[in-house]
């Protein structure tokens, strides 16, 4: 069963001029993963260096329609998805040895699953590493950020996808706001015990006036639909 689920899995990439860990990622993919092809959404104007991942294989589709900032581009990414599970990777984050098995062999014996994640580096909240360390059980949460997360596509569609009335360029909140109505669907979301690496806040060249301006924005839009504050 779990070999049938992961036969084949997209992975939707959303990049904004980052160059760098744009290909650091899709290394990831290339290294670490034997049945995942990446749907990239290209956001930014600068010519990114795509020649040596499409000529091993690892993108399935370039997808360049201006900036359509994270949510509107995961919504366009997951419209070419055509595996039933698919991933949310962000361009400045990187998968590691074991993720896909982890995915592969876990995630077909979880209770009724709806976003599962693992672990992550520079992150906030339950997935931060740093903060807690890496638990040896696999957690059942509310809050998932779409690092490296997996869900089916039948799933997102049925829960809305992203809204995007949430910030153009990071999204900022935007997988607090999915998460939450993953649950309020009856589904449970997962941290398992595995670590990616997320280089923080590179999708705005660090930590500059628009990714303040974003994370504000986006914590008032969340306030607004939910009545609460979004957690961490």
């Amino acid at each position: 069963m779990a070999e049938e689920l992961f036969e084949k899995l997209d992975i939707v990439t959303v990049t904004y001029n980052t160059p760098i860990e744009f290909i650091m990622c899709l290394s990831s993919v290339h290294l670490f993963t034997k049945n995942c092809k990446v749907i990239v959404i290209d956001n930014g104007d600068e010519e990114m260096p795509l020649e040596e991942s499409l000529k091993k294989g690892v993108i399935k589709k370039i997808i360049r329609e201006g900036n359509l900032g994270f949510c509107k581009g995961v919504n366009r990414g997951v419209k070419e998805v055509d595996t039933e599970w698919f991933c949310v990777l962000p361009a400045d984050c990187m998968l590691t040895h074991g993720w896909e098995n982890r995915m592969m062999y876990q995630v077909p014996t979880l209770e009724n699953p709806g976003i599962v994640a693992t672990m992550c580096t520079q992150t906030s909240g339950t997935q931060g590493i740093e903060r807690q360390g890496l638990l040896a059980v696999t957690q059942v949460v509310e809050r998932v950020i779409l690092n490296g997360a997996v869900m089916r596509k039948e799933d997102f569609l049925s829960v809305g996808g992203m809204d995007e009335g949430f910030p153009n360029l990071g999204g900022n909140f935007s997988d607090d706001d999915l998460a939450k109505r993953f649950v309020k669907k009856g589904f449970n979301n997962y941290i398992l015990n595995h670590v990616i690496h997320h280089n923080q806040g590179r999708s705005y060249a660090g930590k500059t006036e628009k990714f303040t301006q974003d994370f504000e924005v986006g914590a008032a839009y969340y306030k607004r639909k939910w009545k609460e504050e979004a957690g961490f």
